[in-house]
């Protein structure tokens, strides 16, 4: 049972699939988001890898997908649709908050 629970424990996902760091970091600085402005977590489950993508001031936005090791290998078009989906939230999110810093 104690190492159920540290299974589902999060962890940097650096740590626990540096390959699947690389591609998101990578795919994320197309879209001019970079390494500084993401907090990405994991969970290692049986069914593959549990991502979560912090984001925004003070790290309060997240999105959430669970990759199998067959899709982190060949980067699906789940990868790329997860991608996709944060790179443009990410981008709002970074735009209000700005404007709600800067604002008077």
């Amino acid at each position: 049972m104690i190492e159920n629970e540290q299974s589902q424990q999060m962890k940097s996902l650096r740590l626990i699939s540096p390959e699947l760091y690389h591609q998101i970091i990578t795919a994320l600085q197309e879209f001019n988001i970079h390494s500084y402005d993401i907090l990405l977590k994991a969970v290692e489950k049986k069914a593959g890898i549990q991502v979560i993508l912090y984001y925004g001031q003070h790290f309060a936005h997240h999105q959430t997908a669970l990759f199998s090791p067959q899709a982190i290998k060949e980067q699906d078009d789940d990868l790329t649709a997860f991608i996709n989906i944060v790179s443009d939230d990410c981008k709002k999110t970074m735009i209000d908050d700005y404007f709600n810093i800067m604002a008077p």
